[in-house]
């Protein structure tokens, strides 16, 4: 794989980096404020990352195809951006309805950065299938 193609897929790489640093950081320390604004940090980075591959790419519409099952052009970077930033609307949503839903006094078992990592996962799944070019892009974690 080239470094063009690596840069192509930018976000993607973004993203996966983002949820790796957050489950390292719940295992170690549980903060729902920390879960958010490290979750928010990575949905901004990934935009950033967006706008930065579609600088990159040739003009008059031109594309970068990775691995043969990915496609990175203009019209994916801006359903990448449409999906990351209703993202960071569901992050800042779900903190509001999860600090009040999730009380740390109370007895039960409420842990509200589990869903941080689940939406972020999503997001990377998503954003992985609007870059998809092959059904077998779609097809593959389920084979």
């Amino acid at each position: 794989m080239s470094a063009r193609e690596l840069h192509a897929i930018l976000p993607l790489l973004v993203l996966s980096a983002g949820i790796v640093v957050l489950l390292l950081q719940v295992s170690f320390r549980r903060s729902h404020l920390a879960a958010a604004a490290t979750t928010l940090i990575t949905l901004v980075a990934s935009i950033y990352a967006c706008f930065q591959v579609a600088a990159a790419l040739p003009p008059g519409g031109g594309s970068v195809a990775v691995t043969g099952l990915l496609l990175v052009d203009h019209t994916a970077l801006f359903f990448c951006l449409l999906l990351l930033l209703a993202a960071i609307a569901v992050a800042v949503l779900g903190f509001n309805y999860l600090k009040l839903r999730c009380n740390p006094q109370s007895t039960t078992d409420n842990y509200p950065e589990e869903f941080y990592i689940l939406l972020l996962l999503v997001m990377l799944g998503a954003t992985t299938l609007v870059f998809a070019n092959h059904f077998a892009s779609f097809s593959w974690p389920w084979s």
